[in-house]
């Protein structure tokens, strides 16, 4: 899968190695932590006060710092802008109410 061009010679056989790949940007796209994500495939924005429902498709998984992962999620139903709500409510729904804390 992978061909290493420049300095194998530090490599030793059966070695364990860590690297980052990165990607081209994803239109309507986003990184959330893993706690914003409900069931397999839905997270709620705030709009006007109301948390709203959206169904999002994953795509990965980055590391914004070490050891602080975040999940990647598209949907084109993302605004620029929007604020996503995280919480540890287990029956969100769609229409109850939240305010944006910082």
């Amino acid at each position: 899968l992978f061909q290493i061009d420049q300095g194998t010679e530090f490599l030793r056989l059966g070695e364990v190695l860590r690297f980052r790949l990165q990607r081209p940007s994803q239109r309507n796209s986003i990184a959330v932590p893993y706690q914003a994500l409900y069931g397999n495939g839905r997270i709620y924005v705030l709009e006007d006060g109301r948390m709203r429902s959206i169904e999002v498709e994953s795509l990965g998984s980055m590391e914004e710092e070490p050891g602080d992962e975040l999940l990647v999620v598209a949907s084109d139903e993302l605004r620029a802008g929007d604020l996503v709500v995280t919480t540890h409510l287990p029956n969100a729904i769609t229409g109850l109410r939240a305010e944006a804390v910082q």
